[in-house]
């Protein structure tokens, strides 16, 4: 079944004959056959139905009318269109009469479509990968543009337009998995695959076919030997792999394995956790080990703490310095590591277990696998760890790791359970549990892990255990006596009696080339010249000139220093050509000041006078910075030194662009621009003034449409990357403490760009719902607030570098802002005075102690943090809590003492407390 221009037509292949053909309205493009009819794309009107049950007379059925059609796909009586928007599904059942059954709007146009079970997968464009179930999509974005799709198994083939084909892992559909790239070296247009071959339409060089293999999740890299059996591991995003032996610490790199360091403990160590450049490690005989992990070489030690005669630790979890220690007699130590030349103990926790063998801590909570049972401990007071929930596992657990509201238990003669932590108070077993047993062998589950990929129990009999999120799908294994687990960058790292041993995380992808058929002879390809820019040969950089003539063209030239060996080429004053091998002092200029006409192309730029047109023959140049503005400075011109960028570059038509190209060339951190045509480079803000944009009023020369300072003022850009800004709504939270465990958990940037705005706009521009602003120059984004712990305003009192009008949190303080309209928190409504002396006080939680505590201050954060009551006693004093009904109202003339910051308001007095209803129902109640 072909389309071609006016229709379609039917070919038998068995003698390559014409059997039918139809007009068909519009222009025919992509096509599916399925069930006796042709369902044709056509771009401007919909998709054409043709009824092919008899080949030899098509007949044309309808025509389903959707805008801008990109593809079509069908099952059974449902087809799903791709258009300009989104996808339409349509009810096919009668050709003849179709209707649209609902649209998915999308954000970039869907190219193609494919469907396993209940799942559509949609190439997006540069979107990436649209999933859409029941009408609901999600986006997994790619690398590299989605163009056509092709489904093998549970595994996508995606081409994009250019010479990558991507493969992903749809194995567990809501977490799409990129396992591996193949370069077609050509182009990559229509996919097709058959059993573990796939076809690309490579444009003009044909058909391009390769061979795949896929390996599960679990397939080992390497191993490497330990002087003793494996006790535990630990790894960190810098690739540094940390082994506990059973009498030894080993430091490896991660991509090879290379040992680094090395160094003895004292005794057997059981646990290792890595912070801030710090090792910690749990012995059964000689306490909690800090390491300097720092340096070079074998690790330094820095201190041991014990606890009076317990010294036999089990487990270790560390927080900002605050290490969470579990020892053989069931007690939870909290020991202070701030200064780690002098651990101390904070507080002391006894669980209800004989035993405490492993621990996770997302703070302000500690969960301990406790043998008998998991129990859950608030350590939001270090000194006064306290019970907050337990749930008997009817098994021995060994070990726990906690993500979001479920904790992964290690059960010592099962495998794995898993339990729902949403309410801590309430733990609830999931109906699911994993056995770690084999045919052959009982289970001796030991330890659990898990990330975005997987769950990995660690089994001293069975191996390692790979299995889904989802339903608890065993996804791969790997066979040793496994003691401890932990991956980083989808690698597996497993600490076995074997030795150390590096796994996928991920399935994996290998591709090898069957061929590529020419659809038609190619001519030799051009030699490639990738322009660098303009650039001042006043410095000479260039020592080779190939000629000088009338027929000058950078073509030709580019032709001439790849025959002669050379990397990079140079066309100067309209009839130069330059060759040569390094840039080393080569300098940028502003791309206007090369205009001279070529002498053999007066249509081609050939450089200027003592300016240089450069390419490269050999690579693409690196991509400039987007310049993001800082601000308008001061520009004395009597006083170089009082502006931000102090190196005069170059003057005359310029741009922001031009300008912050050639700086950031230079090696130069900000780029300025005054007068239009002036452009500066520099590299500090340090003793520089801040001036009203009053002072950079002045059109660029280059483009009008841009300000390029002014007489007196210096228009700033930042070139280390950071997101210009877009104006973007936001709507201002408070100051929260970040101590704890981490709420907004991107990180968008660090810089000393930073402005509430400019964070709140980048946040947005990645679909982002909150932004906050910390220690002066960093961004995060996140979209969830929860155990996020809101406090004093002015707590976050560190000045915007570039606006010290503006406040960008402290250390380990956030403003935090949303990004869409929120609702307005329900107003306080008065509830009384009350008498609530500190033996029976109702409203328990104390927030803050303050002198600069007022009614709004105290409301607004108990309000954040759940509350529906707040209380203020003492004058300054700010108590929450749920009810009231333990309490006497008194007369309110005894709450009579000024709030210590607002004297008009009233703060309660002593134990007397002015209590605030904080939401209609309870305020009528």
């Amino acid at each position: 079944y072909v389309t071609v221009v006016g229709g379609l037509v039917v070919v038998d292949l068995t003698d390559g004959v014409v059997m039918g053909a139809v007009d068909t309205p519009g222009v025919p493009g992509d096509l599916v056959v399925t069930g006796g009819k042709a369902y044709i794309v056509d771009g401007n009107n919909g998709v054409v139905i043709v009824d092919v049950s008899e080949p030899a007379a098509p007949v044309v059925l309808s025509t389903h009318s959707s805008p801008s059609v990109k593809t079509v796909y069908v099952s059974g009586t449902t087809a799903y269109i791709g258009t300009g928007s989104g996808v339409d599904v349509v009810d096919i059942k009668n050709g003849r009469n179709t209707s649209l059954l609902y649209t998915v709007a999308t954000p970039t146009p869907v190219t193609s479509i494919v469907a396993l079970d209940r799942v559509l997968y949609a190439a997006g464009g540069v979107s990436g990968l649209f999933i859409i179930e029941s009408a609901t999509v999600t986006t997994f974005p790619t690398p590299f543009p989605s163009v056509s799709l092709t489904l093998n198994g549970t595994t996508i083939y995606v081409s994009t337009g250019i010479s990558i084909v991507m493969a992903i892992d749809v194995s567990t559909p809501a977490r799409p998995v990129l396992i591996g790239t193949h370069d077609t070296a050509g182009e990559s247009h229509t996919i097709a695959v058959s059993g573990s071959t796939v076809f690309v339409a490579d444009g003009p060089a044909g058909l391009h076919v390769f061979s795949c293999t896929t390996s599960p999740p679990g397939t080992i890299i390497t191993t490497q030997p330990l002087p003793h059996p494996g006790e535990s591991v630990y790894t960190t995003q810098e690739g540094a792999v940390y082994v506990l032996s059973t009498a030894s610490l080993q430091i490896f790199n991660g991509s090879g394995l290379e040992l680094v360091g090395t160094r003895r403990t004292p005794s057997p160590p059981s646990d290792i956790f890595v912070e801030n450049g710090f090792i910690y490690i749990a012995c059964t005989a000689s306490g909690l080990l800090i390491f300097d992990a720092g340096g070079t070489g074998d690790p330094r030690l820095v201190s041991s703490f014990t606890d009076g005669g317990l010294t036999d630790f089990k487990s270790v979890a560390v927080v900002n310095r605050v290490a969470y220690v579990t020892d053989t007699s069931g007690a939870l130590l909290v020991v202070d590591c701030v200064d780690v030349e002098s651990p101390v103990l904070m507080g002391r926790y006894s669980t209800a277990s004989r035993t405490a063998l492993g621990v996770h801590v997302v703070w302000p909570l500690a969960y301990i696998a406790g043998g008998d049972n998991i129990e859950i401990v608030n350590v939001t007071v270090p000194s006064a760890p306290s019970f907050v929930g337990k749930h008997d596992t009817l098994g021995h657990s060994t070990d726990i790791f906690v993500s979001g509201t479920l904790a992964y238990t290690a059960i010592m003669f099962e495998g794995l359970r898993v339990y729902n932590v949403s309410n801590p108070h309430e733990i609830t077993p999931l109906p699911i549990t994993y056995h770690t047993r084999t045919a052959s062998l009982p289970a001796k589950a030991v330890t659990v892990y898990a990330d975005d990929s997987a769950i990995y129990i660690g089994d001293a009999n069975a191996g390692v255990h790979i299995v889904s999120h989802e339903n608890l799908n065993i996804l791969g294994r790997i066979s040793c006596s496994a003691q401890g687990v932990h991956a980083s960058n989808h690698i597996l790292y497993t600490a076995a009696s074997t030795g150390l041993i590096a796994a996928t995380t991920k399935p994996s992808f290998t591709a090898t080339v069957v061929r590529s058929h020419d659809a038609k002879p190619s001519p030799a390809p051009p030699t490639p010249k990738y322009p660098y820019g303009c650039f001042n040969t006043d410095t000479k950089f260039f020592y080779k000139q190939a000629y000088s003539d009338n027929d000058n063209t950078p073509e030709k030239c580019a032709v001439t220093c790849a025959g002669l060996g050379y990397s990079y080429a140079g066309v100067e004053s309209g009839n130069q050509c330059w060759c040569g091998n390094s840039l080393s002092g080569a300098v940028m200029t502003s791309i206007h000041e090369c205009r001279t006409p070529c002498a053999g192309d007066g249509n081609e730029i050939c450089g200027g006078a003592r300016r240089m047109s450069l390419f490269g023959l050999a690579g693409r140049p690196p991509v400039p910075t987007t310049p993001a503005l800082v601000g308008c400075f001061k520009a004395d011109s009597t006083d170089g030194n009082s502006r931000v960028a102090k190196t005069l570059l170059f003057t005359g038509t310029t741009t922001i662009e031009a300008c912050g190209a050639a700086c950031e060339w230079n090696g130069h951190m900000y780029a300025g621009l005054e007068k239009g045509d002036e452009c500066w480079c520099g590299g500090s803000l340090e003793q520089t003034l801040r001036v009203s944009d009053s002072f950079c009023q002045t059109p660029c020369t280059g483009d009008s449409s841009q300000i390029c300072g002014g007489d007196h003022g210096q228009s700033v850009y930042i070139l280390d990357g950071t997101p210009a800004v877009v104006p973007t709504f936001r709507k201002g939270l408070g100051c929260f403490n970040m101590m704890g465990e981490r709420f907004l958990s991107k990180m968008m940037y660090s810089s000393v760009a930073n402005t509430p705005a400019r964070c709140a706009s980048a946040c947005a521009s990645d679909g982002y719902l909150y932004a906050g602003v910390e220690n002066g120059v960093q961004c995060w984004c996140g979209s969830s607030t929860a155990h996020s712990i809101k406090t004093l305003s002015n707590e976050c009192n560190k000045p915007c570098q570039t606006d010290d009008a503006e406040r960008c949190g402290g250390a380990f303080r956030m403003n935090l802002y949303r990004l869409v309209e929120a609702a307005e928190p329900p107003t306080p409504v008065l509830a009384g005075c009350y008498d609530m002396p500190s033996s029976a006080r109702s409203l328990s939680y104390l927030a803050y102690i303050s002198k600069a505590n007022t009614v709004q201050e105290c409301t607004s954060v108990c309000v954040w943090n759940g509350y529906h009551y707040a209380g203020l006693s003492n004058s300054d004093e700010c108590w929450c809590g749920n009810t009231i009904n333990d309490s006497q109202q008194i007369l309110f003339s005894s709450c009579d003492m000024p709030c210590s910051g607002d004297a008009s308001q009233l703060c309660g007095n002593g134990h007397r407390t002015t209590v605030y209803a904080l939401d209609k129902i309870y305020a009528e109640d």
